[in-house]
């Protein structure tokens, strides 16, 4: 795990700097050699913050890694979803984080203040 994301996982997160937002989009189809099915996680970053966690683990782990740790992959519908992390364990001696999961919960814009 990354320097920068244990940082962010220790720390309050900064939700602005960190956000990760994305359109989940199921395809399926057939040819010749069989039936096929496809689901993609596209990142939106005019709605994500400046630090994308996911990417930076899908490169270090790999993405079927990260795919296997969204708990919740298998009940979500098409749509944008913010992904998140859960079920957070940290080592009990340094108190650093050792795992982690993703969760994808509905993405809903950010409060913005009205202007005076």
């Amino acid at each position: 795990m990354s320097d920068k994301l244990e940082e962010l996982l220790i720390k309050p997160i900064d939700t602005e700097k960190s956000r990760v937002v994305g359109r989940l989009i199921t395809s399926s189809w057939s040819d010749e050699n069989g039936l096929h099915y496809n689901r993609t996680f596209k990142f939106l970053k005019r709605k994500s913050g400046h630090y994308n966690f996911v990417y930076e683990d899908a490169t270090m782990i790999g993405a079927d890694q990260v795919w296997e740790n969204i708990v919740n992959i298998d009940e979500c519908a098409d749509g944008i979803y913010e992904i998140i992390t859960c079920n957070v364990t940290k080592d009990w001696e340094s108190g650093c984080v050792d795992s982690y999961d993703y969760k994808l919960v509905p993405y809903q814009e950010p409060l913005t203040n009205p202007k005076k």
